[in-house]
């Protein structure tokens, strides 16, 4: 089987930067793709309850490759997140 993995710009400067300097991811929204790769590879990722998800597919692309019907918060909310280490800090409004 091929993957696609697309070209992630500026990944090489991240990655060295981690090293160097503390990272913070601040996920304000739905954070989808490649910005949910580079949200885990911060030292501090900090959420929003019920506003906040990570994952690297949507609801759309999971229903046509699986049949599930997820919402945001299942695939990828403060109830997957917050004990698997990618979510540092939970605020809620």
């Amino acid at each position: 089987a091929r993957v696609y993995c697309p070209r992630n710009p500026g990944f090489e400067i991240e990655s060295q930067m981690l090293g160097e300097v503390p990272c913070v991811a601040a996920l304000l929204g739905p954070v989808v793709g490649l910005a949910a790769g580079r949200a885990v590879l911060t030292h501090f990722a900090v959420t929003v309850q019920k506003v906040s998800q990570l994952f690297v597919a949507g609801p759309p692309v999971v229903k046509w490759a699986t049949h599930e019907n997820l919402t945001k918060e299942e695939l990828g909310g403060v109830q997957v997140h917050g004990s698997n280490g990618s979510f540092d800090n939970i605020d809620k409004l």
